[in-house]
């Protein structure tokens, strides 16, 4: 670890990458350059702004533009019930629509879950600003400024929120890391799962993924790193070498959720249980009067989560207890071994 100690370093971000790979986004034909007005912002929100973003300038993650044809609107966002606990966040949503958006396949997590049964060593990695450290191609990057109260600011890296964005940080990582890749490491986006069978195959395959993440010139969260364990948490799923099982906690969360009274709340209810379908018996008929519902509430909207929130619903009988059984069966699935 000590010969990798800078896998923490935010300073390090300012370092050339060795990252051949750009994200180069395509417009579809017509797309015009979307135009955003500046917003009011609070005191607090309007300090964060300014700090957050003058530190993205010196690190020369972001550069300033007075003059754009493209800008997209900040939404600072809580990130807990600290007042100024914040994260910047941008709506990319006119951009995206006007994107031309790759077709890539994303790993199915009850499928590639299954490498790591019956192993018995661990570590969980997390990428530190994990999309910063992707490259933006210069031609793209006017595209995704966006505008506070004082400034336009342009990325020089993958901002979070393009709509390729994801998956095009998950097949470069998997091309980073291709000799590890499903044999000893699994990738969701910037969560990762190192495993082997004994110690010792353990030890080579760890000083083997620090190699390739300072070859590539990779920014490890150190906070977020676990090494040398026995079970662990990883995308929902508890791994151990007794098998693969659902997170109880998650299990009981669901369980905990009272009737929806909004299209938004039944929408992110079928969206939750989606992640653990492989346990619950005849999925499909089990969610088909609820996913009926959702779809009929939001018939003539658009299926975005702002447009479902302000959807009120009332279930039927025939719901409630289509509701109320997917419930008794998640009750099971946190005891039940997976597969």
């Amino acid at each position: 670890m000590f010969k990798h100690r800078d896998v923490d370093s935010e300073r390090g971000m300012r370092r050339t990458l060795f990252l051949q790979v750009r994200l180069e986004v395509r417009l579809r034909d017509g797309a015009r350059p979307t135009k955003c007005k500046p917003r009011k912002y609070p005191p607090h929100i309007r300090r964060f702004l300014h700090e957050f973003n003058q530190r993205l300038v010196d690190l020369g993650l972001v550069y300033e533009i007075p003059k754009s044809r493209w800008s997209s609107p900040e939404l600072p966002v809580k990130k807990s019930a600290d007042l100024l606990d914040l994260r910047q966040t941008v709506s990319y949503r006119v951009t995206s629509a006007q994107t031309d958006i790759m077709a890539a396949v994303m790993p199915i997590l009850s499928l590639v879950v299954e490498r790591a049964r019956g192993t018995k060593h661990f570590g969980l990695f997390d990428f530190l600003k994990g999309f910063w450290q992707v490259p933006l191609a210069e031609l793209c990057q006017e595209w995704f400024s966006y505008m506070t109260d004082e400034k336009i600011f342009t990325p020089r890296r993958v901002p979070q929120g393009s709509s390729d964005a994801a998956i095009q940080f998950q097949k470069t990582m998997e091309e980073c890391f291709a000799s590890l890749l499903y044999k000893h490491l699994l990738i969701w986006i910037d969560d990762l799962l190192l495993y082997a069978d004994d110690i010792d195959t353990y030890l080579d395959k760890l000083a083997e993924f620090f190699s390739l993440q300072d070859q590539f010139g990779l920014k490890l969260s150190a906070k977020k790193a676990s090494m040398y364990q026995t079970e662990v948490k990883w995308c929902g799923r508890l791994i151990s070498g007794d098998g693969v099982r659902h997170d109880p906690e998650r299990i009981d969360t669901l369980r905990a959720i009272p009737y929806p009274t909004t299209a938004g709340e039944l929408q992110q209810f079928v969206c939750a249980i989606k992640w653990i379908r492989e346990s619950i018996v005849d999925f499909a008929r089990q969610v088909a009067s609820l996913q009926r519902r959702l779809d009929a509430a939001l018939a003539d909207t658009k299926r975005t989560k702002r447009a479902a929130a302000g959807i009120k619903i009332e279930l039927m009988q025939e719901e409630c207890g289509a509701y109320d059984q997917v419930k008794r069966i998640l009750a099971t699935a946190s005891t039940l071994v997976m597969g």
